[in-house]
């Protein structure tokens, strides 16, 4: 980008990312192939645009001998979001560009085993897209669960923190759990070991161990094993084991004295008021399976 100064003529050569995310970045400035040092460039700061995206900028001020009609000056961007380092090269009269980072795009297709695919179809649509854009997939992250399109096949993919297996189970999603809250356990039980008092840490294990347990437990805690629910209660009892130490008696007494309700039952709390929430809603009713009355007369019928 040139910008010349209208009254004193003096002109600068920027060079300005936007759009992209993680926030960190690499621009250089090259006049004729050769870098220009960093004390020469201005660096703006990294701002952070509504959409949760970055945009930074480089300045360099141009003397008489340094004007673009007799250098050529390029603009070199790596991220991680690009598969090659990008080049923009100025031109006189030349339209600005603008290219836009993507992090993550998540393609869902929910079929019966005798309906056909689709999804074939929309990455068609969005490899088109992204030429047009101009964006570029990264195939080495390009992944499929559990369908027959040429992508890198996985048995667990990880999406907004939760572990879908092909196989619809959540024993990874339960391990991440327990790694998780190990942690956090023994931070409460130095904790204990300072004689923080008892309502003191019960707090600190709903604030900062609890939500851990209770993260998008809509989406998991139906689907769960007997065994999988048994396991993430198991931290709650470790926990109020700690808080109590020698005053522990029965998980039950426990939980009743310190005012905590099993996670089994609240989590059971959360996916109904969930869908509630859902049924109430004329844009998403449709995600909730038909009620049981109306399945029932259909199939009388």
């Amino acid at each position: 980008m040139l910008k010349t100064h209208p009254e004193s003529g003096a002109q600068q050569v920027s060079c300005l990312a936007t759009g992209f995310y993680p926030r960190h970045i690499n621009m250089t400035l090259l006049r004729d192939g050769q870098t220009v040092p960093e004390e020469r460039l201005i660096t703006g700061e990294l701002l952070l645009n509504g959409d949760g995206t970055y945009q930074q900028r480089k300045t360099l001020s141009l003397s008489v001998k340094e004007r673009p009609e007799s250098h050529n000056y390029t603009c070199t961007v790596t991220h991680t979001s690009l598969s090659n380092k990008l080049d923009i090269t100025w031109a006189e009269q030349a339209s600005a560009k603008c290219w836009k980072f993507v992090d993550d795009l998540n393609v869902l297709e929910v079929r019966s085993l005798t309906a056909p695919s689709t999804i074939q179809r929309d990455f068609i649509d969005l490899k088109r897209w992204s030429s047009e854009s101009p964006m570029v997939l990264d195939p080495k992250k390009c992944k499929a669960v559990n369908n027959n399109i040429e992508r890198q096949r996985v048995s667990t993919l990880r999406l907004l923190g939760i572990y879908i297996q092909a196989n619809l189970q959540w024993a990874e999603q339960v391990d991440n759990f327990g790694k998780k809250t190990n942690q956090r356990l023994f931070l409460l039980r130095r904790l204990k070991n300072c004689s923080i008092p008892s309502d003191d840490l019960s707090s600190i294990f709903t604030a900062y161990i609890r939500p851990t347990l209770e993260y998008a437990s809509p989406v998991w805690h139906p689907g769960l094993t007997g065994a999988h629910s048994k396991a993430i209660e198991n931290v709650q009892r470790r926990a109020v084991r700690i808080i109590l130490g020698r005053e522990f008696t029965t998980y039950n007494e426990a939980c009743g004295r310190l005012g905590l309700s099993s996670l089994s039952s609240r989590c059971d709390d959360l996916t109904r008021a969930f869908a509630t929430s859902l049924r109430g809603s004329h844009l998403f009713r449709r995600w909730l399976p038909p009620e049981r009355s109306a399945t029932a007369r259909h199939a009388l019928q």
